[in-house]
């Protein structure tokens, strides 16, 4: 079990420095883009816990929907994000 949080970990901590990566090549970012911070390494949905899982943040970012209604939940992506 440990070596298994160890490596959903370490997929988050790259999917982190890649999203940074992808952040600042991008010119001209709306100041009111949203940001979706991922605060917990489980691999479960669950709109009431208060954690913003990975998967709860790319279904966030992709249907502009926040993960739940909970303090810690993700926050809804942007429906019309602007990219130059």
């Amino acid at each position: 079990m440990e070596q298994r949080h160890s490596i959903v970990e370490r997929a988050v901590g790259a999917v982190r420095v890649a999203l940074l990566g992808v952040a600042l090549g991008v010119v001209g970012v709306s100041s009111h883009a949203a940001t979706i911070t991922v605060n917990g390494t489980s691999d479960a949905v669950n709109a009431s816990d208060g954690v913003c899982t990975l998967r709860e943040a790319l279904v966030a970012a992709n249907g502009n929907v926040a993960s739940g209604g909970v303090a810690g939940e993700c926050v809804a992506g942007e429906a019309a994000p602007t990219v130059d």
